[in-house]
């Protein structure tokens, strides 16, 4: 049995009479998390803290699970394949604690919306191997639905020191007043602070360092009235929960296609349409897959292709086409 990443995507397999250029992507710049006014932290005081590169941005997260991490989703959608890292404190030396693990599989918040407020601003990472937990690195505590958060609360992570100034090395931290929705004029928010750090990374709350809230993003550095926004994770403990339960792949097939096109939502699924001289030169047969996978197999037993033919698959993301593959 093979563990789901629970992807949120969406494929199409076509077939073309002539190839179709590869699409672009693009990155958009993430919100560079500062935190400004903390101390260092204690080593290993955040036992959950992972942190990960995606370009020039700094991204963070919280362990949730020995393979699953939470994050802001305007990270996690970048972050299939990369690396990310538990266990550590200076990022300039090798302490012996640190746990890498790669990013095999993602899941964005369905409602996730992209821009200035960052509406639904979470994602869960699935990572392989699964980390080790040690007195180096535990998972941190997901707040019920009800949970009411402390007057102050903590943000951890390596973002700047100061607006423009450089990242920290050393882990910092910081405590902040929490800020009533009724008492900002920024929309959208969940949770406000008045200082921010990595983006994606942790605001916990009380003594057991519950999560309360996610980086999202902020209006400057650290500069007053200006509160930064977080995911308030009560909101979304369910959701969190619900999507950590495996799905297993079927041994065979519980959907058959025959058509030239159609829609695919299982964890197996067979095609049973012969090409060639069934359809027009010109035609496309296009078989959109919703995978739970962060990855999809496909045998091909006989297709009727020609060698002027082609079978593709495009990855589409947040119903923008990504990588496109001939088979």
């Amino acid at each position: 049995m093979r563990i789901a990443s629970l992807l949120s995507l969406a494929y199409t397999l076509a077939v073309v009479a002539d190839a179709a250029p590869k699409p672009n992507t693009t990155r958009n710049e993430l919100n560079n998390g500062r935190i400004v006014g903390g101390i260092e932290a204690d080593r290993h005081e955040f036992k959950f803290l992972v942190h990960f590169r995606l370009g020039d941005n700094c991204c963070a997260g919280s362990i949730i699970r020995e393979d699953w991490v939470v994050t802001a989703a305007q990270c996690g959608q970048w972050a299939y394949n990369s690396t990310i890292t538990a266990g550590d404190h200076n990022l300039d030396e090798v302490e012996g604690t640190e746990q890498t693990r790669q990013v095999a599989g993602f899941l964005i918040h369905p409602d996730f919306e992209s821009g200035l407020a960052n509406q639904n601003d979470i994602a869960l990472l699935y990572v392989s191997p699964p980390f080790e937990f040690n007195e180096y690195v535990q998972p941190v505590v997901i707040p019920d639905i009800n949970f009411a958060p402390t007057a102050v609360a903590t943000v951890a992570g390596w973002g700047s020191l100061s607006e423009g100034g450089p990242s920290a090395s050393n882990l910092m931290k910081v405590d902040v007043p929490m800020v009533d929705e009724e008492e900002s004029n920024v929309e959208f928010v969940k949770i406000q602070i008045l200082r921010s750090s990595d983006t994606g990374g942790p605001l916990v709350c009380g003594d057991n360092q519950t999560l309360c809230g996610i980086v999202s993003w902020n209006r400057g550095c650290g500069r007053p009235n200006l509160p930064g926004v977080y995911t308030k994770v009560s909101q979304f403990s369910q959701w969190i929960r619900s999507n950590m339960i495996p799905v297993y792949e079927d041994p065979s097939p519980v959907e058959s296609i025959t058509t030239c096109g159609g829609h695919i939502n299982a964890t197996s699924a067979e095609i049973s349409f012969q090409l060639g001289s069934s359809i027009r030169a010109d035609q496309r047969c296009v078989w959109i897959i919703t995978a739970p996978y962060s990855y999809l197999r496909f045998r091909l037993t006989s297709s009727g292709l020609s060698e002027n033919d082609g079978l593709f698959l495009t990855q589409f993301f947040l119903n923008r086409p990504g990588d496109q593959e001939r088979m």
